[in-house]
């Protein structure tokens, strides 16, 4: 078992159809890639459930997730002391994520659909054919159609539910877009900031953001920040100041994000 700060875990709040909920173990990873920055295949993961809504059939999740290459070279050394890690333990909090991949992208219930729609099929034409010496085969057939129906229905809603929903999830992508994606954000963030700086602020509201922190380098902090696309004329909204008796100074500035 690893064990790492909670500032170090990546959170974002999400909302799927309630229908997903016995099935979330396989919709979570085929959504990662439009829930985060990151696919599947890239991160470690876990979810915890926030809420259940039968009025809006929706259900709430809470993503916690860690990019695989912040922990290669931790797992690394243990693999040499051949030691495996399992899990990754957060100071402070009462989850952890496990450190196993959590699986490839899949359709979810087209083999039940299908399997369904093949027993439907048989059983409607054994009935067509309306011979007396079938009707026991015929009846259990259909025994096995009942228990295969409401996973069937279930799948059904789930489809129907997913359509419902795709014109709300248009228009929230659209606002993404215009307003920015938090994660993007961050993620661009990090990548701008020296190894050797780090953040004490980071507000994001309404497509601007104000970023604060200690950087040695935070007067060349605006042309860095003007050459990511994500960000559109940074500026430093205080005067850049250093701190006595150390080689960094105190930043806070002030960008547009989104489109």
């Amino acid at each position: 078992m690893l064990r790492c700060a909670y500032d170090m875990i990546l959170q974002r709040d999400v909302t799927l159809p309630l229908a997903t909920e016995h099935h979330l173990e396989s919709v979570v990873p085929y959504e990662m890639d439009r829930f985060t920055p990151f696919s599947s295949e890239a991160v470690y993961a876990t979810h915890e459930i926030l809420f259940r809504d039968p009025n809006t059939q929706q259900i709430g999740l809470r993503l916690s997730l860690i990019p695989k290459a912040f922990l290669a070279p931790a797992l690394d050394v243990l693999s040499r002391l051949h030691i495996r890690a399992d899990r990754l333990q957060i100071e402070g909090k009462d989850f952890e994520i496990p450190l196993k991949d959590i699986g490839e992208r899949k359709a979810p219930f087209i083999a039940r659909y299908a399997l369904a729609g093949m027993c439907v099929l048989i059983f409607a034409a054994l009935l067509s054919l309306g011979f007396w010496q079938q009707s026991v085969e015929a009846r259990r057939l259909s025994e096995g159609i009942s228990a295969l129906r409401p996973a069937a229905m279930e799948a059904l809603a789930l489809r129907q539910t997913l359509s419902d929903r795709s014109s709300g999830m248009t228009l929230i992508a659209q606002e993404r877009r215009r307003l920015g994606d938090p994660l993007e954000v961050l993620a661009a963030a990090t990548r701008i900031l020296p190894d050797d700086s780090y953040l004490t602020d980071f507000i994001m509201r309404q497509g601007q953001i104000i970023i604060s922190g200690r950087s040695p380098t935070a007067t060349a902090l605006i042309h860095a920040f003007s050459r990511e696309t994500v960000f559109k004329n940074p500026v430093f909204v205080a005067p850049v100041t250093r701190v006595e008796g150390e080689n960094t100074s105190l930043f806070s500035l002030r960008a547009t994000v989104g489109r």
